[in-house]
């Protein structure tokens, strides 16, 4: 489960890191501001916008160039295609997004051009289109030039309910010199009711409007007029506030499609899964005061909740040390040593993990080891758990886990896929987009922690196993919640957010009302739990004359109470209880101290073990580098779409 948990979260993060110079490009659009250039003025710049019933610009400009300097080749102009907006809505609601927007029809209208000016190049480039006029040549110093060119910029969908807008920079703050005079002509796709227009004229950051510097017409259809002198970095915005449905957007479902029909999918094997795979058979718990016969408490503690640790592999000391292979001793120096020494070889019937740990322990001549820092080989710990799960694993059905974790990927790559399309489709970036990745993968994440903490529940407290449930379920559900009342309406037009929280909560409760045991995994869990819960419920007197008529139950019982996770409460039910060595062992036990000194002995060796185990995944391990990329934009304070600005060559 580890393995699939962790394929997923890296193939996410991957993809997240790929996308990042993409989503990030355009962050500061709204406040590139060049350097000043003196070696040219624009004299006089024409705009003529028609506004389309998509909401889209045709857009020309004519823009007449002094040059003072004669080292330049022409103009070059630039667009943002990457812009945040702030305004407030028809509730009087300060409203601030992203938007992507796209340049198209591009063309060069060298009738009105100067000379043998062309478009010698047009190009974009991380969140800023490029458009580049001119000549290959040289343009005299002093001479007056003329470059005309149209294009179309549309920003898409102005996703607010509240109502539509014309909000357009038309002159931004990018460009790098004054411009003596500007006249505008825009032309709206129906007649409005209302002349009112509003114009914000400055430089970015400024508060004021300085609307009294654009004198202009409007006769309800056309707006017309002009500003003079816009000193360096100054901008031009118009806004008008219109109606709800004056504009028709078009609309893209391709996501919405792929999402919704990935969710029924899912939802379809889920319930396949749970229709195939559903516990049809109670297991059975076998009261019983003795240890399963021909399991090690090794394999009880994998067949118990379905994982395997340290604690598991470590319980092997005490194990062996009730059939006297090893004595388990206490050594007061500075700092307290518990020893670990074999006694005998293992019998040949003891099973392969037992001798893999056993040979490793005491490989060559050593015959005592510090059980708080075994020196175990490399893969030791990992070829012990193989060969645990090997031998039980005729006890567990593994094509529920496999099932499971088939459905969970599929759920992932929904919950990435809505992750994605609200990045795009709100052109999130910076914080909101990290905060929208990192939503997206705590819920996946959750999910996939469901498999694990539920089979720990066998093996902690059940006031810690709440604690984790609760945080797991935390993990799922806030930035569900989080989604679904903050993610825009317009990047959730199939209702995403509130179906895919179906998804999740199929997914956090349906695994533990699968089946993963078999026949005969059901009937060796019986014993193992009926003998965890007699341990928990017996009365002490009961179960002092069990051992009392068979001093060797005690120590065979001990390793089984250590991985089950009852190994205090069992301890404590005999404190008081003088225990008759085993004749197998005589020295295993003196006194009450030795309890906590078997208990500490497992403790520290299970730590041990678990470090070798982890060691030996992390060598299977890669890393994962992303690249942020580097941008640079135009806009005004905030303001509407398009502007940008532009140089010369």
């Amino acid at each position: 489960m580890k393995k699939y948990v962790s394929i997923i979260i890296v193939v996410l993060l991957v993809l997240c890191f790929a996308l990042v110079p993409t989503f990030i490009s355009g962050l500061n659009s709204n406040i590139y501001l060049p350097e000043e250039d003196t070696g040219y003025e624009i004299t006089a710049y024409d705009v003529d916008i028609e506004v389309n019933r998509d909401g889209s610009f045709d857009i020309k400009e004519k823009i007449d160039v002094h040059f003072y300097a004669g080292n330049s080749h022409g103009i070059y102009r630039w667009l943002p295609l990457i812009q945040n907006s702030s305004y407030k809505n028809a509730n009087g609601k300060l409203v601030k997004k992203n938007f992507r927007a796209k340049v198209r029809n591009v063309l060069y209208d060298r009738s009105l051009s100067s000379g043998e000016t062309f478009m010698v190049d047009r190009f974009s480039d991380n969140g800023t289109y490029f458009m580049q006029m001119g000549s290959l040549s040289y343009v005299p110093a002093g001479s007056d030039m003329t470059y005309a060119f149209s294009y179309t910029y549309d920003y898409g969908n102005d996703r607010d309910k509240s109502m539509d807008m014309l909000y357009y920079n038309i002159i931004g703050t990018g460009w790098d010199t004054r411009i003596s005079n500007l006249t505008f002509s825009i032309k709206l796709p129906k007649v409005l009711p209302d002349n009112s227009v509003e114009f914000y004229v400055g430089k970015y950051g400024e508060s004021t409007t300085n609307s009294n510097r654009v004198v202009y017409e409007f006769d309800g259809k056309t707006i017309s007029g002009r500003v003079e002198q816009l000193e360096y970095g100054e901008a031009v915005t118009v806004f008008k506030a219109i109606e709800q449905g004056y504009f028709n957007y078009p609309k893209s479902y391709v996501f919405d499609i792929a999402i919704l029909v990935l969710t029924c999918f899912v939802i379809v094997l889920i319930i396949i899964l749970f229709l195939r795979k559903r516990k049809k058979h109670a297991i059975v718990e076998v009261v019983e005061f003795k240890a399963p016969e021909g399991i090690t408490p090794t394999e009880a503690g994998l067949i118990n909740d379905g994982k395997l640790t340290g604690d598991d592999i470590s319980s092997l000391i005490v194990y062996w040390a009730s059939k006297g292979f090893v004595k388990i001793k206490e050594e007061e120096k500075r700092v307290k040593i518990i020893k670990v020494a074999k006694s005998e070889e293992l019998e040949g019937k003891m099973k392969e993990h037992e001798k893999i740990l056993f040979d490793d322990m005491f490989r060559g001549d050593v015959e005592v080891v510090d059980a708080k820092n075994l020196d175990l080989s490399q893969n030791t710990g990992l070829k012990c758990k193989k060969s645990v799960e090997k031998s039980t694993a005729e006890c567990f059905d593994k094509n529920t886990d496999k099932n499971f974790v088939g459905v969970m990927i599929f759920a992932s790559l929904i919950f990435a896929l809505f992750s994605a399309k609200c990045i795009y489709q709100s052109v999130l970036t910076g914080f909101t987009m990290s905060l929208q990745i990192l939503l997206t993968l705590s819920t996946i994440v959750g999910i996939c922690m469901v498999p694990t903490l539920f089979k720990y529940k066998d093996k902690c407290k059940k006031k810690k196993y709440f604690v984790l449930l609760i945080l797991d379920l935390l993990a799922v559900f806030v930035p569900v919640i989080i989604q679904m009342f903050f993610t825009e309406a317009f990047c959730d037009v199939f209702g995403a957010r509130f179906y895919l929280s179906i998804v999740a909560v199929l997914l956090v409760s349906i695994y533990s009302f699968l089946e993963r045991y078999t026949e005969r995994g059901r009937e060796i869990l019986g014993k193992i739990r009926g003998l965890k819960n007699y341990i928990l419920v017996a009365e002490k007197d009961k179960m002092e004359m069990l051992v009392k008529d068979n001093p060797a139950l005690f120590y065979d019982i001990l390793p089984y109470a250590y991985v089950l996770g009852v190994s205090d409460v069992f301890m404590k039910k005999f404190e008081d209880v003088e225990i008759i060595q085993p004749s197998s062992n005589p020295t295993l036990f003196d006194t009450w101290v030795s309890f906590i000194i078997i208990n500490d002995c497992l403790n520290a060796a299970a730590v041990s073990i678990d470090q070798n185990i982890t060691a030996a995944f992390a060598t299977r391990t890669g890393k994962v580098v992303g690249n942020i990329a580097e941008h640079i934009g135009g806009g005004f304070s905030g303001g509407g779409h398009g502007g940008g600005g532009g140089g010369r060559w």
